[in-house]
């Protein structure tokens, strides 16, 4: 007994002493893996400030209220603005009258900064909230175009997107798990979207991961019956090429969620201008021409995101998260119509919609058939009595009669 436990010691300790050693000789594509599940994203000191400013507008102020603050020193903030009473016509006039008001203020602690004493209490809030800030015209610079800005929270809106979220977050991250690549960033939709299915830019992007046809071309299905960019989960494929060409050309995640809205190339130009690779730097040094405060803030919002989502019992109360899969996948076999359908299947329209957001409105109205071989998503809870919801609708589906079932789709509208 002694021999064996002596042995079974030793063992253990070889296997310690060797570990670092086989690790060291892991292929590449093994050490890439161990790197993806490091924590990749994470908020370096000199990036705090711009972080904690948007975990402050995801969490704290509702689209009622707002933030009047500097541009470039997102530390500073000068009044938090109550709008709910204002008329909606007449909000934006209060903005403008409430700037104005803190642009006299910065522009008379210039002329007092070395009387502090003299100061009112806003001059005085003024000239502590720039004390870290080394430079001789530091107030006059802050008064000066759209350094003092408004920022409208969004807690009630970023609640809802979570709520959105719980839908296809998870398959969102095996997706990315599968493409090797970091699973965290099934949050950029949270900043690009508002995980809004059905958001739209005036430059053409949809989906959750605003894409652009040209792009989106590349890798999904866009017809007049299914607009691949609005699924959460397929559009996910898309994206995570996209960034994985990033990080390609970049050899940072970071740098990669950046490109993702400024551009690989003007990411590229900013590492050129700037001399140096460093996130928290191209964010506070970078000045190039279409590198505007959206682009400035990307990532900032992005690590905000991460953060309120990650701790969002702490953040919101009633927040009921659904981290499991609501749906099942059923492969149709043929064309049919998806109220012929909902007759012998007794699921709701509403529903079939908020699990198959790919699908045209065309579809709805009954104009155009759902097609032949689509993965159409049911809801998980759907089963009965022993049988999977999938099992169930191919039991349903064998009864409908053969002349609801076509070979192809209608002709037009």
């Amino acid at each position: 007994m002694e021999k064996s436990l002596t042995r079974d010691k030793f063992i253990h300790f070889v296997i310690f002493i060797t570990m670092p050693l086989f690790m060291s000789f892991l292929p590449a594509k093994k050490q890439e893996d161990k790197q993806i599940k490091a924590k990749v994203f994470y908020v370096k000191k000199a990036l705090n400030d711009g972080v904690s400013f948007w975990i402050k507008v995801f969490s704290k102020y509702s689209t009622n209220q707002g933030i009047i603050h500097d541009a470039k020193h997102l530390n500073v903030t000068y009044e938090i603005v109550d709008l709910s009473g204002i008329d909606i016509h007449n909000r934006n006039e209060h903005i403008k009258r409430v700037k104005e008001k803190w642009r006299k203020v910065l522009i008379n602690v210039d002329h007092k900064k070395a009387k502090p004493l003299q100061m009112t209490s806003d001059e005085l809030h003024v000239f502590k909230m720039f004390a870290k800030v080394n430079d001789t015209k530091k107030f006059i610079e802050a008064s000066k175009g759209k350094r003092i800005r408004f920022q409208k929270g969004q807690k009630d809106q970023f609640f809802k997107a979570l709520l959105k979220s719980t839908l296809f977050i998870n398959n969102m991250e095996e997706t990315l798990v599968k493409m090797e690549l970091p699973k965290e960033l099934a949050r950029l939709p949270l900043v690009e979207s508002s995980f809004n299915v059905h958001a739209h830019s005036k430059a053409g992007a949809k989906g959750v991961w605003q894409i652009m046809p040209e792009t989106a071309k590349k890798y999904l299905k866009i017809d007049d019956v299914v607009d691949q960019r609005k699924d959460p989960v397929l559009s996910t494929i898309a994206a995570a090429k996209i960034l994985k060409k990033n990080y390609k050309h970049l050899n940072s995640w970071p740098l990669a969620v950046l490109a993702y809205n400024h551009g690989l190339s003007g990411v590229k130009r900013a590492i050129k201008k700037t001399g140096t690779n460093k996130i928290e730097k191209i964010i506070s040094d970078y000045s190039g021409r279409y590198f505007g405060f959206a682009s400035r803030n990307f990532y900032l919002e992005f690590l905000a995101a991460i953060e309120v989502e990650k701790n969002s019992d702490h953040y919101f109360r009633g927040l009921k998260k659904l981290r499991k899969n609501r749906y099942s996948e059923v492969k149709l076999n043929d064309y049919i119509k998806l109220d012929d359908l909902l007759n012998y299947i007794n699921l709701l329209k509403s529903e079939i919609k908020e699990l198959n957001p790919a699908l045209s409105p065309l579809v709805f109205k009954g104009k155009k058939r759902l097609p032949k071989g689509y993965l159409l998503r049911i809801p998980y809870y759907w089963k009965d009595r022993g049988k999977s919801a999938k099992d169930r609708f191919i039991a349903k589906y064998s009864k409908i009669p053969q002349e609801l079932k076509f070979n192809k789709q209608t002709k037009g509208y």
